[in-house]
Protein backbone atom coordinates (compact mmCIF):
# COMPACT_ATOMS: atom_id res chain seq x y z
CA UNK A 1 0.00 0.00 0.00
CA UNK A 2 1.38 3.18 -0.98
CA UNK A 3 2.45 6.08 2.02
CA UNK A 4 -0.02 9.03 1.17
CA UNK A 5 0.74 11.98 2.89
CA UNK A 6 -2.13 14.16 3.50
CA UNK A 7 -0.97 18.09 2.92
CA UNK A 8 -2.10 21.72 1.69
CA UNK A 9 -0.90 22.34 -1.90
CA UNK A 10 -0.22 26.28 -2.83
CA UNK A 11 0.12 26.68 -6.79
CA UNK A 12 0.48 29.53 -8.36
CA UNK A 13 -0.51 30.21 -12.33
CA UNK A 14 1.64 32.50 -14.28
CA UNK A 15 0.03 35.71 -13.53
CA UNK A 16 1.18 34.75 -9.85
CA UNK A 17 -2.20 33.91 -8.68
CA UNK A 18 -1.68 31.57 -5.79
CA UNK A 19 -4.34 28.33 -5.10
CA UNK A 20 -4.54 26.21 -2.36
CA UNK A 21 -6.01 22.45 -2.12
CA UNK A 22 -6.03 20.33 0.08
CA UNK A 23 -4.63 17.03 -1.87
CA UNK A 24 -2.93 13.78 -0.50
CA UNK A 25 0.54 13.19 -2.10
CA UNK A 26 1.86 9.60 -2.78
CA UNK A 27 5.55 8.58 -2.03
CA UNK A 28 7.03 6.94 -5.02
CA UNK A 29 10.69 6.24 -5.43
CA UNK A 30 12.71 8.96 -3.78
CA UNK A 31 9.85 11.39 -4.87
CA UNK A 32 5.84 12.71 -4.90
CA UNK A 33 3.10 12.24 -6.83
CA UNK A 34 0.33 15.20 -7.08
CA UNK A 35 -2.42 13.27 -8.66
CA UNK A 36 -5.58 16.07 -8.81
CA UNK A 37 -8.68 15.00 -10.74
CA UNK A 38 -9.56 16.65 -14.07
CA UNK A 39 -10.70 19.21 -14.14
CA UNK A 40 -8.73 21.22 -11.67
CA UNK A 41 -6.94 24.99 -11.14
CA UNK A 42 -3.87 22.73 -9.39
CA UNK A 43 -3.36 20.60 -12.91
CA UNK A 44 -3.61 23.70 -14.85
CA UNK A 45 -1.23 25.85 -12.23
CA UNK A 46 1.34 22.86 -12.68
CA UNK A 47 1.23 23.10 -16.16
CA UNK A 48 2.10 26.88 -16.14
CA UNK A 49 4.23 26.85 -13.58
CA UNK A 50 5.62 23.20 -12.76
CA UNK A 51 6.29 24.00 -9.08
CA UNK A 52 4.21 23.00 -6.19
CA UNK A 53 4.77 23.15 -2.10
CA UNK A 54 3.33 20.72 -0.01
CA UNK A 55 2.19 22.53 3.28
CA UNK A 56 1.60 20.15 6.35
CA UNK A 57 -0.70 21.47 9.26
CA UNK A 58 -2.44 20.24 11.37
CA UNK A 59 -4.72 23.31 11.23
CA UNK A 60 -8.14 21.67 10.51
CA UNK A 61 -9.73 25.22 9.60
CA UNK A 62 -7.27 24.89 6.21
CA UNK A 63 -8.57 21.07 5.38
CA UNK A 64 -11.85 22.46 6.36
CA UNK A 65 -12.16 25.92 4.76
CA UNK A 66 -10.74 24.48 1.59
CA UNK A 67 -13.92 22.46 1.31
CA UNK A 68 -16.44 24.83 1.83
CA UNK A 69 -15.19 27.62 -0.44
CA UNK A 70 -12.55 29.25 1.99
CA UNK A 71 -9.18 29.21 -0.26
CA UNK A 72 -7.27 32.36 1.02
CA UNK A 73 -5.39 31.74 3.15
CA UNK A 74 -2.38 33.66 3.94
CA UNK A 75 0.90 32.60 2.28
CA UNK A 76 4.48 33.93 2.58
CA UNK A 77 7.15 33.65 0.21
CA UNK A 78 10.32 31.00 0.04
CA UNK A 79 13.31 32.15 -0.52
CA UNK A 80 14.35 30.77 -4.00
CA UNK A 81 10.93 29.29 -4.97
CA UNK A 82 8.41 30.74 -7.50
CA UNK A 83 5.33 29.35 -5.42
CA UNK A 84 4.57 30.70 -1.46
CA UNK A 85 4.09 28.09 1.34
CA UNK A 86 1.08 28.65 4.07
CA UNK A 87 2.02 30.91 6.74
CA UNK A 88 0.32 28.26 8.99
CA UNK A 89 2.11 25.53 7.89
CA UNK A 90 4.13 23.20 10.52
CA UNK A 91 6.64 22.29 7.67
CA UNK A 92 6.68 22.40 3.86
CA UNK A 93 8.58 20.41 0.87
CA UNK A 94 8.88 22.56 -2.22
CA UNK A 95 8.73 20.45 -4.79
CA UNK A 96 9.20 20.58 -8.68
CA UNK A 97 7.72 18.67 -11.59
CA UNK A 98 9.60 16.21 -12.85
CA UNK A 99 6.91 13.85 -15.32
CA UNK A 100 3.10 14.39 -16.40
CA UNK A 101 1.18 11.06 -17.26
CA UNK A 102 -2.14 12.01 -18.93
CA UNK A 103 -3.62 8.17 -18.02
CA UNK A 104 -4.20 8.72 -14.42
CA UNK A 105 -6.15 11.18 -13.37
CA UNK A 106 -2.99 13.77 -14.83
CA UNK A 107 -1.14 13.37 -12.32
CA UNK A 108 2.15 15.15 -11.80
CA UNK A 109 5.22 13.30 -10.77
CA UNK A 110 7.29 15.83 -8.74
CA UNK A 111 10.94 15.66 -6.52
CA UNK A 112 11.36 17.75 -3.44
Amino acid sequence: MPYIRESIITTVNKAGNVHIAPIGIIAENDGWVIAPFRPSVTLDNLAEVPFAIANYTDDVRVFAGCLTGRKHWPTVPVDGFPVPRLEAALAYSGLEVQAVDDTVRGQASSAA
